[in-house]
């Protein structure tokens, strides 16, 4: 049995009005090149504004050229009255232009460098370690000569060589000599840790002791031209005058302040390297701390008696700063979800490496870490990259041997390392995890050599560790290196080692004296 035709319905104007399933499929997609800027085989963060990813309530622009025109034949219906479309203006060139980017197909447009903060929250662990990597060969470039010139190269220990773990599904690494600088991609996300996780429990303690939180906030003017080290100097210089002498014992008195920890974190921009202190302090409960309005009129009190002790220490000082600005207080009740996120408000520089950086500011500012993604970028012009690898230059001579966090532990005997920062032994960064593969000195070198320390990882957790051992063998066949290269590592490679790193480090003590007399 045969079925009818559809009629054809003809509208009043005389234009016939086809079956819908005569419209060609190809026009319920407007023509555009693939990933224009976004989606699948775009790099993350990169997604510009299409007719599918715009917001409600805003028409999508057209596109591909006249073949919407087939559509509009199609008429909308309201009212039982068939009511036709206006006419159709041809899309010129220059209009499509302006409407599409100007990106060619399968490419997606460059990223601004920190234009996003924090980093996304699909970032994985393993996103992470890649852009860690990555500054780590920029940062070892631009500082050749120092002990972060050789972090992640070489092995530690020559003899025990470098060994391959697995923390649950992710491999790592234990053995690798490192430089142990708050300013390296790979210690400081090591220490950021450290940091956030001994931050947490002090501030736990506070928590038991059902005493409330308090975090500040603090910042001072600074001139474009002033050095990371003068500005680092001059806000240490007044908060140490802010927290001595009569007035703030009164103040200390007043307000029921216990212990406390700080944070340093620190940006570069338009206006120079900038100097901010973030500090939790433990206070006493009292009635005046019980609920949610007296905790904010409690918060309000201390914030104008503690920027006043502020604002006379910088003008001592001869320094200044904007009131309400300069300083900032809040209060948080005693929970254990506060202690968290005040643990990472104390560790703002350690939480911002952990994420990889991303924190970026008005002013163009940058992160430390995000200079090293200017300085590698070579779609960025020279002479932006060079200021970049200069500015970091002097932040690394400038803060590397600066108390970047503080644990004051005034009333709780029991904790050790108490104050300062002390020198994290390179023993101490990365022992943990549950050994897999164990790598010669001589194949870890191979391995940095060739900047395959994040593939050969990729592969232990995507292909498994006998896999991974056979690639191994086969990519550290002596026939495939130079004999410089190999010279290195005769007999063992200790002495080599040894040699090099004792040579290194009387270099640096050389350049370090050179350049801070």
């Amino acid at each position: 049995m045969s079925i009818p035709p559809r009629a054809i319905t003809i509208l009043p104007n005389g234009v016939p009005l086809p079956p819908v399933e005569w419209v060609p499929r190809s026009v319920d997609k407007p023509g555009r090149p693939r990933f224009p800027g976004g989606g699948q085989g775009a790099r993350e963060g990169t997604t510009v504004p299409t007719a599918t990813t715009q917001r409600p309530g805003r028409e999508a622009p057209r596109s591909g050229g006249d073949v919407g025109a087939i559509l509009d034949g199609v008429v909308g219906w309201a009212g039982g009255s068939p009511k036709a479309s206006p006419p159709r203006v041809p899309e010129s060139a220059e209009t499509q232009a302006k409407l599409l980017p100007d990106v060619p197909a399968n490419e997606a447009t460059p990223r601004n460098v920190g234009q996003y903060s924090p980093t996304p929250p699909n970032d994985t662990e393993i996103d992470k370690r890649t852009r860690r990597f990555d500054r780590l060969r920029t940062a070892r470039s631009t500082m050749r000569g120092t002990p972060m010139g050789l972090c992640m190269r070489y092995a530690r220990d020559a003899a025990a060589g470098v060994q391959t773990v697995m923390y649950g599904g992710t491999a790592g690494y234990r053995g690798w000599q490192h430089c142990g600088s708050r300013l390296c991609p790979w210690c400081s996300a090591l220490l950021a840790q450290k940091d956030t996780d001994k931050a947490r429990r002090f501030i736990k303690g506070w928590v038991r002791r059902k005493n409330a939180i308090a975090l500040v906030h603090y910042t001072l003017r600074h001139s474009a031209d002033e050095l990371p080290q003068a500005v680092w100097d001059a806000q240490t210089k007044v908060l140490d005058s802010t927290h001595h002498g009569r007035p703030w014992d009164r103040f200390k008195e007043d307000f029921g302040l216990l212990e406390h920890i700080y944070g340093n974190e620190v940006t570069d921009g338009e206006n120079g390297c900038h100097k901010h202190q973030h500090r939790a302090w433990e206070i006493q409960m009292s009635e005046a701390l019980r609920g949610r309005t007296a905790r904010r009129q409690f918060g309000r009190r201390m914030q104008a008696a503690y920027e006043k002790l502020y604002m006379a220490a910088l003008a001592k000082h001869g320094r200044s700063a904007l009131p309400g600005i300069a300083l900032q207080v809040s209060i948080a009740a005693p929970t254990m979800h506060n202690a968290a996120k005040a643990a990472e408000y104390v560790a703002k520089f350690s939480k911002e490496t952990q994420q990889g950086g991303l924190k970026s500011g008005h002013r163009g500012n940058h992160t430390v870490f995000e200079l090293l993604d200017v300085a590698g970028d070579k779609t960025v012009p020279e002479a932006e990259r060079l200021r970049a690898r200069a500015r970091y230059a002097d932040l690394y001579w400038g803060l590397k041997c600066k108390h970047w966090s503080y644990f004051s532990e005034v009333t709780v005997g029991d904790q050790t390392e108490a104050g300062g920062e002390p020198e994290i032994p390179e023993v101490d960064l990365d022992d943990c995890g549950e050994i897999l593969i164990t790598l010669t000195s001589r194949q870890a070198a191979m391995l940095a050599d060739q900047n395959l320390q994040v593939y050969w990882l990729e592969l232990v957790e995507t292909q498994g560790a006998e896999p991974a051992k056979a690639w191994l063998v086969q990519f550290s066949d002596p026939s495939r290196w130079s004999k410089e290269f190999l010279d290195r590592f005769r007999g063992g490679g200790v002495n080599s080692l040894s040699q090099l790193t004792s040579k290194n480090r009387s270099f640096c003590k050389k350049v370090s004296h050179l350049a801070h007399p």
